[in-house]
């Protein structure tokens, strides 16, 4: 049951109920990124509560967007950040960075 819902042009983020869900499309490059960090961490820091990106329309990740998943990772502990819906390709690029275990993908 969603109990918050904030939509801005670069993200839909939305409260589970103890998790939030965070939908994101197209491109995560580096400017995207740089957009959406600070909104997110302080969401993230004023709740402490897990969030999932769902990566299902994304076709591109920058380095920034591993970046920020280590940021909201150390903001809310290991485990508690996940990817969903996620490419093959993009799911790659976070084993390669050794990012497959504090970070759950799906």
């Amino acid at each position: 049951m969603a109990t918050a819902t904030t939509t801005q042009t670069d993200f839909d983020l939305t409260d589970t109920g103890g998790t939030w869900h965070c939908v994101l499309a197209g491109r995560l490059d580096t400017e995207r990124c740089e957009r959406i960090t600070e909104p997110l961490l302080s969401r993230l820091q004023e709740s402490n509560q897990g969030i999932t990106f769902d990566l299902a329309e994304v076709s591109f990740v920058a380095s920034s967007f591993l970046r920020l998943c280590i940021l909201a990772t150390r903001a809310v502990g290991n485990g508690n950040v996940c990817l969903v819906n996620t490419a093959p390709t993009i799911k790659k690029v976070f084993k390669i960075a050794g990012l497959d275990g504090p970070i759950r993908i799906d």
